[in-house]
């Protein structure tokens, strides 16, 4: 997740997840709501100059608050997770 972006380690040190994740994608939300405000043991004076290149080369921002997932519901053992149904 964070090398792709979805979560990113602020200029004070805190995990936080990517502004704009997609609501269906819930393995990926999940996870980012479970380390979204929590303290990067690794971030320190000495790394900050690499987490700042991290944010800025994935374009990060203020984060927003992360979306509630979408609607689901069971089909046959499996999980639907898509709006338009299964």
């Amino acid at each position: 997740m964070f090398e792709l972006g979805d979560i990113y380690v602020d200029a004070d040190g805190v995990v936080r997840a990517r502004a704009g994740l997609v609501p269906n994608a819930t393995a990926v939300l999940s996870a980012a709501r479970r380390l979204d405000g929590r303290r990067c043991e690794a971030a320190g004076p000495a790394q900050e100059a690499f987490f700042r290149y991290h944010r800025e080369s994935h374009g990060h921002g203020m984060p927003l608050e992360l979306p509630e997932p979408g609607p689901t519901h069971t089909l046959g053992g499996g999980r639907c997770v898509t709006d338009a149904g299964c």
